[in-house]
């Protein structure tokens, strides 16, 4: 394939080519940008006069913020992401400047040279968003999920905490947020963004942040009478706090031959099988007929869960013998780790879990918004 090569300085090319095939496909320069003040479907865009290397769709027409305009998607012509639009034509008047130029998203172009701040990696944006949003369903609910007052308080509270924010939980954001399952539709630039921000708190911190929610949230005053009741936010809740070391680790784990996060690697894979080991935590046995590729990160994932599956307060401690079981099969009886019966922790016994279902059916709607 012929790939036009631009030259001079701030030019910019497609991420994922670069992250794929360690490839510079060129896209524009930082001389051809008009705008800087868009917003695409991954955070901040930038509006260019020109383009090179990209493929477009037919045109359609599609009312934005802005009006109506006719616009198509364009695609990186070597690795086929899609990375914005081309506007056709605008029919207001105050916009037809845009016309025949190129929206690109920054998530989603590599740069030679900054020649602006970075911009604000879309993990930060993702997390918060999705907790923000996620105290929205919790006051959309109150009426008829919640005993009282005290447990949508306690909700709202925490999730407007910077500190709580900042730790960007895994084990929350993997099971409640439906901006995260959109970051997963794009294991290789976006995902990458996210599991950082996940990965990049002080662990300690964000631990004790973690341990004190977990006592908070089982007392009577906040949330106690509604776990007792199965309430479904409220014990993804405190699932989420009780797994917050487990699911970091094992969120933040990088292949040790490709030096990239294994979890989005998982997710990149066409089938979903290396990816169920992640929703073991959760409680969620593989399902039948899982075939592992018996890889090195599956095989540290299980090591991972090993350490914490003698704890019989967390769910790992009911899933973790079944899937052994399962990959022992196909890769071999030492490929996980035997472990010894699970013994309760000081801390007490998980209040019975909830299926992911029912949680992602009471807050589909308000998640739904999020990018």
């Amino acid at each position: 394939m012929k790939l036009d090569q631009l030259s001079g300085k701030g030019i910019f090319s497609c991420k994922e080519c670069l992250y794929r095939f360690n490839e510079h496909t060129h896209l524009s320069t930082a001389a051809e940008i008009e705008s800087k003040n868009f917003n695409g479907q991954h955070g901040r865009a930038c509006l260019f006069k020109n383009a090179v290397n990209v493929g477009a769709s037919q045109p359609e027409e599609r009312i934005m913020t802005t009006g109506l305009h006719t616009v198509r998607d364009i695609w990186c012509v070597r690795c086929k992401i899609t990375l914005g639009w081309k506007y056709d034509a605008a029919y207001e008047v105050n916009q037809k400047y845009k016309e025949g130029k190129f929206i690109i998203e920054n998530a989603l172009r590599d740069h030679t040279a900054p020649v602006w701040p970075p911009f604000a990696p879309p993990a930060a944006n993702t997390a918060s968003r999705s907790l923000h949003t996620l105290a929205s369903s919790v006051r959309s609910t109150l009426g008829n999920s919640f005993t009282s007052t005290a447990c949508p308080s306690f909700f709202q509270n925490f999730l407007a905490d910077p500190t709580f924010i900042a730790c960007a939980p895994f084990s929350l954001l993997l099971s409640t947020s439906s901006a995260f399952f959109t970051a997963e539709k794009s294991p290789t630039v976006l995902l990458p963004y996210v599991l950082d921000a996940t990965c990049a708190p002080a662990a300690d911190t964000c631990q004790a942040t973690m341990d004190a929610l977990a006592t908070e949230v089982r007392l009577e005053s906040t949330c106690g009478k509604d776990l007792a009741l199965g309430n479904a936010l409220a014990v993804e809740a405190l699932m989420g706090f009780q797994n917050y070391a487990l699911m970091r680790q094992a969120g933040c784990q990088k292949s040790n031959t490709t030096g990239q996060y294994c979890f989005a690697e998982a997710t990149a894979q066409a089938s979903p099988s290396e990816q169920y080991f992640y929703f073991l935590p959760t409680g969620i046995s593989l399902p039948s007929g899982t075939i592992t590729t018996c890889g090195g990160c599956t095989q540290n994932l299980m090591a991972t869960f090993a350490t914490y599956a003698t704890n019989a307060s967390l769910s790992i401690s009911k899933t973790y013998a079944a899937a052994r079981v399962a990959v022992s099969t196909t890769c071999g009886p030492t490929f996980a780790p035997v472990i010894a019966t699970a013994v309760l922790s000081s801390a007490p016994p998980p209040y019975p879990h909830v299926p992911l279902g029912a949680l992602l059916l009471s807050t589909a709607a308000f998640l739904a918004t999020l990018l």
